[in-house]
C-alpha cells in the first residue's frame, strides 16, 4: 500500500544499482527498514499536515488555532463543545452579513432569541416627516446631527446573556465609526 514501510523499502531498494545486488541482503534490507520506517513518518505527518489545512478537515487544537487567527478572541470553543460545532460557528462567522441594521438586528436575535428595537435618528423611515409616515405623533424627533448613531433597546430574552455578551455582539457587526447607544433589559 502507498505509503506503508514495505512500499518504502522497495522504493529505497529501487533506487540502488540493480547490479550490486544480486542475491539476498538481510543487511542492507535491514538497514533501508530503519530508513523506510523513518520516511513512513514524515509521510504520516504529511497526511496529517494537509488535513490541517481546509477548515472542512481541521480537527482538535488545529480548530481553536484557526478561529483564533480569524477572529481573535470573540469566536472561542466552549466547554464541551465539538469540533464539528465549532466548525459550524467558524463558517457562519465567515458569512455573516456585517455593518448593516439588519446584521446588527440578526446577529442580537440570535444570541437573546428576542429581536432588538432598532432607532436611527437619521433615518427617515424610523422617524418619519411631516404629515407622512410616523411623523409627529410617532414620539421620536429625528436628527441629522446624529449621523451613523443608533439607539438599540435589547432584552436579555429568556436565555439571560451576559450584557458583555451582548455588546461584543454589538461591535462585532457594527460598523467602524458608527456609535450604537445601548439599553440593556429583562
Amino acid at each position: 500500500m502507498t505509503g506503508d514501510q514495505q512500499d518504502f523499502l522497495v522504493r529505497l531498494k529501487s533506487a540502488l544499482p540493480s547490479a550490486w545486488w544480486n542475491d539476498e541482503t538481510p543487511v542492507l534490507d535491514g538497514v533501508l527498514s530503519g530508513w523506510a520506517f523513518a520516511w513512513v513518518w514524515i509521510f504520516d505527518l504529511l497526511q496529517y499536515v494537509r488535513t490541517q489545512t481546509r477548515i472542512s478537515t481541521v480537527s482538535g487544537s488545529w480548530l481553536d488555532l484557526v478561529a483564533q487567527d480569524f477572529f481573535g478572541d470573540r469566536l472561542r470553543r466552549m466547554q464541551g463543545e465539538s469540533d464539528a460545532t465549532l466548525r459550524a460557528r467558524i463558517q457562519t462567522e465567515f458569512q455573516r452579513v456585517r455593518a448593516t441594521r439588519e446584521a446588527l438586528i440578526n446577529k442580537l436575535t440570535e444570541l437573546t432569541g428576542v429581536s432588538p428595537r432598532v432607532f436611527e435618528p437619521a433615518r427617515p423611515a424610523d422617524v418619519g416627516g411631516w404629515g407622512i409616515g410616523l411623523g409627529w405623533g410617532a414620539g421620536y424627533w429625528g436628527s441629522l446631527s446624529m449621523p451613523y448613531e443608533c439607539l438599540i433597546t435589547a432584552p436579555r430574552g429568556e436565555s439571560g446573556v451576559a450584557d458583555d455578551q451582548i455588546y461584543a455582539a454589538i461591535v462585532d457587526v457594527l460598523p467602524s465609526g458608527a456609535i450604537a447607544w445601548t439599553r440593556i433589559f429583562g
